[in-house]
């Protein structure tokens, strides 16, 4: 009886509606001694909606609880574009005349939450880049043939990954990457990349040693122009199953965001070794919740 009184407690409504429901199962219990009270529950239940009481009651259960996902210890939100991590200013390719192109960043993402058995992240214009050493038991599937991936002997490319909760994805132990390939590729695409290499020095990462105001402004634009439709198109379905079975899922989108930087460097020139003030892009892959 302490246990059915400490339930009723819980639920918002007079005193006096409180102390008739526990006389009522203190005479039933009198009258009948092979009567059986119901569990917590079902009397919550019961009381789902006493409208005549001007009293509301809920159901007293516990159910799973929304998972979030993080990216170096961050939170991913719907409101506004987290940094995750970089894009590195070499780690693209673009082909004019197979109209390939994609860029690279390392798999931050982690997923946490109550009751959740398994994860399984699926990829929209990009695929999942995992070692072939890998050892984790991973169930995944293949890309498709349309989907341009960088040539790597040890490692293989997939459009879906799924790992138990607790033997989740490490970016930093497991060298898991994504690869960003947009949906289409149109000239203007293809113009920037063209305009990108003219303009930075690839094999330097992307360095820009020239002063002048209007290139610097020039650089950065086509880098931001650039990197951004290169992953504008990707995004990331993550499906989470509970232990009871039922699942969720959100999805994730993807931004760069282009930081303009400068840093000493020795340049060789005919007169010897000079060093000069290098400008550099740091190319910020963001993301948020759709």
């Amino acid at each position: 009886m302490k246990t059915y009184k400490n339930a009723l407690d819980k639920i918002k409504a007079s005193d006096g509606f409180k102390q008739e429901t526990i006389n009522l199962l203190v005479n039933n219990k009198r009258e009948n001694k092979k009567f059986r009270l119901a569990p917590i529950a079902a009397i919550a239940a019961s009381l789902a909606v006493v409208i005549a009481l001007g009293a509301v009651f809920l159901p007293l259960s516990k159910g799973n609880d929304s998972f979030i996902i993080t990216a170096n210890a961050m939170e991913i939100n719907k409101n506004s574009f987290t940094t995750i991590g970089e894009l590195p200013a070499y780690g693209w390719k673009t082909d004019v005349d197979k109209s390939e192109i994609y860029t690279i960043a390392d798999f931050m993402l982690q997923v946490k939450g109550e009751n959740i058995k398994e994860v399984t992240y699926s990829i929209k214009n990009g695929a999942f880049a995992i070692p072939d050493r890998n050892k984790k038991p991973i169930t995944s599937k293949e890309i498709g043939a349309n989907v341009c991936v960088p040539k790597r002997e040890d490692k293989s490319f997939y459009s879906e990954v799924t790992t138990a909760y607790d033997n989740q994805i490490d970016a930093i132990n497991d060298n898991v990457e994504i690869v960003f390939n947009p949906a289409k590729i149109d000239k203007n695409v293809i113009s920037i990349a063209e305009r990108w290499g003219e303009i930075a020095d690839l094999s330097s990462n992307a360095f820009v040693y020239d002063t002048n105001k209007e290139i610097i402004t020039d650089y950065q634009e086509a880098a931001e122009n650039f990197f951004n439709t290169v992953v504008k198109d990707c995004t990331i379905e993550v499906k989470v199953k509970y232990s009871d079975g039922s699942t969720e899922t959100q999805k994730l989108t993807y931004k760069a965001d282009v930081e303009i930087g400068t840093a000493p460097l020795s340049i060789h020139t005919k007169n010897g070794y000079e060093t000069k003030d290098a400008y550099f892009a740091k190319i910020n892959l963001t993301t948020k919740l759709v």
